[in-house]
Formats: structure tokens, sequence, C-alpha cells
């Protein structure tokens, strides 16, 4: 897979999760059991999964597009990920485990980190030669 199909499609799904959270984000988020019953929580929904989703998606597509922006696109999109997996991980070792979704979501934070950084790499070493 090349760098710029893993960001584009990364990108994707990022602006995916962002707009579907804005069309409607208890149905779009109701998988994850979050309880959402206050306007507060409601507005945190819209802006972390709706608005900083589709910024981050809008990044990736135009670091998949745009060479100057790719190294800084994948490694947002490795800090990201990371730090969603870190912050899942945490909660596994003070709540215990968590749904079968969540821990998909681990999965797939951890795979995603890691071909960023491998990309990371890759186009280190291609600058350099």
């Amino acid at each position: 897979m090349s760098c710029k199909i893993y960001l584009f499609v990364s990108g994707l799904v990022f602006f995916a999760i962002g707009a579907n959270t804005f069309s409607d984000p208890i149905q779009a988020l109701a998988a994850l059991d979050l309880g959402i019953n206050t306007i507060n929580a409601k507005n945190e929904l819209y802006a972390n999964y709706g608005g900083m989703h589709i910024a981050f998606g809008l990044l990736f597509i135009y670091g998949s597009i745009e060479n100057k922006f790719r190294t800084p696109s994948l490694f947002f999109l490795f800090a990201i990920t990371a730090g969603l997996a870190f912050g899942r991980i945490v909660g596994l070792l003070i709540d215990g485990t968590p749904s079968t979704l969540n821990n998909f979501l681990l999965g797939l934070e951890i795979v995603t980190a890691a071909l960023a950084v491998t990309f990371l790499y890759k186009n280190k070493q291609q600058a350099v030669i």
C-alpha cells in the first residue's frame, strides 16, 4: 500500500466519522454506549467526534495530495491513533475489559499508528537518498 493511499483512506474514515456525527451524534455513537443525555455532552460529541474528525480527515486527505504536508499528516495520524490506543489501554487497566467494539478499535488504532510510523520512516529514508 502506498503512503498516499493510506493517508487518503484514513482521511476518508476520519471525515466520515465527523460527518456522521454531525448528522446524528447520538445514533452515530450508539454502539459505544456513551449515555449522552445533556446538551453539554452532545456539544462535546459535535466538537470531538464531529468537527475535530472532519478537520483531521481533511488534513490527511490533503497530505495524500500535497507532498510537503505528507510528513506532518503522517505524524498527526500517528499521534492521534497512538494517543487513542494509549487512552484505551489506560481504561482497560483501570476499569477492566470493555466491549468487543472497543477492543476492535484498540487493535485498529495500534495498527494505524504502526503503519503511520512505518510510512514516516520510509519517507525519511527516501528524503535522505
